[in-house]
């Protein structure tokens, strides 16, 4: 292992220390405004599936209606894309 591999590392460990508390109060800050904004759970829990078929669990702050997946069945007539993207120009109403 050269020097420059090890000086990258060094950087990459307290650039993550130091970045992490502004990341943290912005989560925390996200995290609270999802959750006066609206009902339901700040984060959403979805199953994925990934390289060789291998099944995952996403995480994310919700950016949807809390039960946005139990009421895909009744859009899909409105999906204006194809392939595995749902999607709905105007999805306000």
């Amino acid at each position: 292992m050269g020097w420059g591999r090890v000086l990258k590392r060094l950087v990459d460990i307290v650039g993550s220390l130091l970045a992490l508390p502004f990341v943290a109060v912005a989560y925390l800050v996200l995290g609270l405004a999802i959750k006066l904004n609206s009902r339901g759970p700040v984060v959403f829990r979805q199953t994925r599936v990934g390289k060789a078929g291998k099944e995952f669990t996403s995480y994310k702050f919700r950016s949807m209606v809390a039960d946005a997946e139990a009421q895909l069945p009744k859009l899909r007539g409105r999906n204006e894309a194809s392939g595995p993207v749902f999607k709905i120009k105007d999805d306000r109403g």
